[in-house]
């Protein structure tokens, strides 16, 4: 995690594409109120750029 970038990198120990594994990726982090959210830029499989957004809300 690079709190300065508000960045966080994952390295995939397990994927449904064996030629993921060992892959790193960096994603962009933000917390709001009770919600975590993660952004990664990448591409459709057409090569269309786009950004994956991943959002955790805390219950309870």
């Amino acid at each position: 995690m690079d709190e300065a970038a508000g960045t966080v990198t994952t390295t995939l120990v397990g994927a449904l594409l064996l030629e993921n594994v060992g892959q790193a990726f960096t994603c962009t982090i933000s917390v709001a109120g009770d919600e975590l959210t993660l952004r990664r830029a990448t591409a459709s499989t057409d090569g269309e750029p786009i950004t994956r957004t991943l959002r955790w809300k805390r219950v309870g």
